[in-house]
């Protein structure tokens, strides 16, 4: 990981303890993500964070072990976020 890009990267601070955590704290973690929720007052209720450990730019740069998570946390976080909040549909958007 290019050591500038990750001293300011927000997310990077953040899980090195340099930001302040989401409230409530993670939902979920693994070796390769963490979930959060979205702040309460920029987001639907049921919107959550998908944040990779390791900086990287975009999914070509994933190992194969974090291209292998993403799908199937994926499809749990989908399952949950429909029985907990009753969505009909559930959308993704990567930044």
């Amino acid at each position: 990981m290019d050591s500038d890009i990750s001293s300011t990267c927000f997310i990077c601070r953040k899980q090195r303890g340099e930001e302040t955590g989401p409230p409530g704290g993670y939902l979920y973690e693994d070796a390769s993500y963490r979930v959060c929720h979205a702040p309460a007052a920029m987001a639907a209720p049921g919107t959550l964070i998908v944040e990779a450990r390791r900086h990287f730019l975009d999914f070509a740069a994933m190992t194969p072990e974090e291209a292998a998570a993403y799908g199937p946390l994926l499809a749990r976080l989908y399952a949950a976020i429909k029985h907990v909040v009753g969505a009909e549909r559930v959308y993704t958007l990567v930044t």
